[in-house]
C-alpha cells in the first residue's frame, strides 16, 4: 500500500511539473487549475471582488493587485492605474464626480439621525446636483420633495434645529425665518421677544450671535476663529452661557458665584478702553473709544471704579489707583478731585463753590493750590493768569 502511494504522487507531481512546463504564464500572470474565480477585468474591477463563482477554468490568470485590460478578460494583466477611464453616464439632476461614495448626500442622511460610515473606496460616478437629494429609490429629487425635510428648517423657535446636519436649511431669504414649522417667513427681528430659543427660556433668536461667547468660566468674549451661525441664539441680557454650548443662566447661579467679581457689572456689549484702567502717566489727552464691531461681552468695573491695571481686572474704587508722578510744573496729584474744580485763568476771580465729596471725577493730576492753567494748558501763579492781570488793574 505504502509502494503505491508513493508512485502516486511521484505521478502527480511529475505531471504538475510537466503541465506547468506546457503552460508558461506571461509576466504579472501565474497558472491556475480548475479554478472556478471569476477574472477580475478593468471594466468589472468594481463589481467582481476574489471568490466570486464562475465556470471552471484552467490556464493563466492575473498575479494579485492586476486585472485584465479588455472586458471580455483578454488581454495582459495591468496595474488599476493604467486601466482606461471609465465612461459615466448620469441621470436626471445627476453630474459626474471624480469619487463617488456611499455617503454622499441623501434624505437619509441630511433628514435622519442616520449615520453613514464612509468608505475608503474611491470611484468615479455621479451625484445630485445642488439642492438634490437622492432619495429611497436612488432618484435625485428637490431637497423639498425629501420626507420630513421640514423637520430641520429654522424657525423662530428653534433656529438650529437639534438632529440636522450643519447645512443651511433656511428655506427663507436672508434676514427671514419661519415662523414655526409649516408657517411663514419673517423678519428675524419680527420673532416674539419673549419666546425661547433653541428650548432655551433665557436665550434669544439672533442674527449671526456670537461664535465664541461669554461664559461662567471665560466671561469676557474674545474675537475668535470660529465663523458665526447665520442665525442662532444669544443670552439675554443679564445672563451668560454656562458652559462652552450650554445654557443661559443668571451670573450668581455660575459655579462660585458672579465670576465679574465685585464692583462689577456684566455687559453684552463691552467696550474696551484704557480709561477703564487706572492711570499710569501724567497725559492730559482726551481719549475717545469708539465701539467695537463685533461688540463683544464682557466685564465692565461699576461707575467710579477701575481695573487696578492691565494686568490685575480687579475692580477698585478710583480713589484708590496708585498715584502717578506729575512731571509738568505746579501740579500735584489728586485722587479724589472735585467734580466742580475751576482751574482754568478763565476761573481764577470765580467764587469758591461746595462740591460733593463722593469722587465722582478722575484721579488726576491738578493745579497747585493758588494756581490756574493759561491758554496753553500750563499750571501759572494766579497773578500771571490775564484776567486777574486786568481784574487787579481796576
Amino acid at each position: 500500500m505504502f509502494i503505491l502511494f508513493c508512485f502516486i504522487s511521484t505521478v502527480a507531481a511529475y505531471y504538475v511539473q510537466e503541465h506547468h512546463l506546457l503552460h508558461r504564464c506571461p509576466r504579472n500572470e501565474h497558472f491556475v487549475g480548475n479554478s472556478t474565480d471569476c477574472p477580475i477585468t478593468c471594466s468589472n474591477r468594481y463589481q467582481t471582488v476574489p471568490g466570486d463563482s464562475c465556470e471552471t477554468y484552467s490556464g493563466c490568470v492575473c498575479d494579485e493587485d492586476r486585472v485584465r485590460l479588455f472586458d471580455d478578460a483578454t488581454g495582459p494583466c495591468v496595474s488599476t492605474d493604467s486601466c482606461p477611464p471609465d465612461p459615466v453616464y448620469c441621470g436626471p439632476h445627476e453630474e459626474p464626480t471624480e469619487c463617488e461614495n456611499i455617503c454622499l448626500e441623501s434624505c437619509a442622511h441630511v433628514y435622519s439621525n442616520e449615520i453613514c460610515i464612509a468608505s475608503n473606496l474611491c470611484i468615479p460616478g455621479c451625484k445630485c446636483t445642488k439642492n438634490h437629494l437622492r432619495n429611497q429609490l436612488g432618484m435625485c429629487v428637490p431637497r423639498d420633495y425629501c420626507p420630513d425635510s421640514n423637520i430641520c428648517s429654522p424657525t423662530c423657535a428653534q433656529p438650529n434645529p437639534p438632529d440636522c446636519p450643519n447645512i443651511d436649511r433656511n428655506v427663507c431669504e436672508p434676514g427671514y425665518i419661519l415662523s414655526e414649522i409649516g408657517g411663514v417667513c419673517i423678519k428675524i427681528e419680527d420673532c416674539p421677544a419673549d419666546a425661547s430659543c433653541n428650548s432655551d427660556p433665557n436665550a434669544i433668536i439672533a442674527q449671526c450671535p456670537q461664535p465664541c461667547p461669554s461664559t461662567c468660566e471665560a466671561p469676557n468674549a474674545v474675537p475668535c476663529k470660529k465663523m458665526c451661525e447665520p442665525v442662532g441664539c444669544e443670552c439675554k441680557p443679564g445672563f451668560i452661557r454656562s458652559k462652552v454650548n450650554g445654557k443661559c443662566i443668571l451670573l450668581d447661579q455660575c459655579p462660585g458665584g458672579n465670576p465679574c467679581g465685585d464692583n462689577a457689572t456684566f455687559m453684552n456689549c463691552r467696550v474696551p478702553c484704557i480709561t477703564d484702567y487706572c492711570p499710569v502717566n501724567d497725559t492730559r489727552g482726551e481719549v475717545i473709544c469708539d465701539i467695537p464691531n463685533p461688540c463683544l461681552s464682557g466685564c465692565v468695573c461699576n461707575s467710579y471704579y477701575k481695573h487696578r491695571s492691565v494686568n490685575d481686572n480687579q475692580c477698585i474704587p478710583a480713589k484708590e489707583c496708585p498715584p502717578v508722578k506729575c512731571t509738568r510744573p505746579n501740579e500735584v496729584w489728586d485722587s479724589c478731585p472735585s467734580t466742580c474744580l475751576y482751574e482754568n485763568c478763565n476761573d481764577v476771580d470765580n467764587p469758591n463753590v461746595v462740591c460733593d465729596d463722593s469722587c465722582k471725577a478722575e484721579p488726576r493730576c491738578v493745579c497747585d493750590e493758588n494756581h490756574f492753567r493759561n491758554n496753553d494748558g500750563v499750571c501759572v501763579p494766579a497773578e500771571e493768569c490775564p484776567s486777574y492781570v486786568i481784574n487787579t488793574e481796576r
